[in-house]
């Protein structure tokens, strides 16, 4: 399956390359966001892919940052020293989109041992 890729250059359209690609997650409004983009720092590109909840009117995103399970669903896919040119940037990208579904199926089991955790304990049987 095919995910468009937009690019993105800052508000004022004069920044770094940026490229993104949303995917639905399929359960609770979520959406899997893969971004690829250059550091600040260091000389590296890095693509990084999170987890939101998209709001029922569809106008906000909520991500939700914490340690472990604790958090929505994070991770660093790649990271590459080489300068942010678009062929570096389109690479690095291409391959968290070729891993799309190894990615979602991490996320799915993020959020189902969360449910799991969180689901209340069976009561416990009266003695007799």
């Amino acid at each position: 399956m095919t995910h468009p890729i937009h690019e993105s250059r800052g508000s004022k359209g004069n920044g770094s390359l940026q490229l993104s690609t949303v995917i639905p997650l399929g359960a609770d409004r979520r959406e899997m966001e893969i971004r690829t983009y250059k550091q600040d720092t260091g000389g590296t590109i890095v693509c990084r892919v999170s987890v939101s909840q998209i709001s029922e009117c569809g106008s906000f995103r909520s991500h939700v940052i914490g340690f472990g399970k604790e958090g929505d669903f994070s991770c660093r896919h790649g990271v590459a020293k080489a300068r942010a040119t678009p062929k570096a940037l389109y690479a690095l990208h291409q391959a968290a989109l070729n891993d799309a579904e190894g990615l979602l199926a991490a996320a799915r089991e993020h959020y189902a041992q969360k449910a799991q955790e969180t689901a209340e304990p069976e009561p416990l049987a009266k003695a007799a």
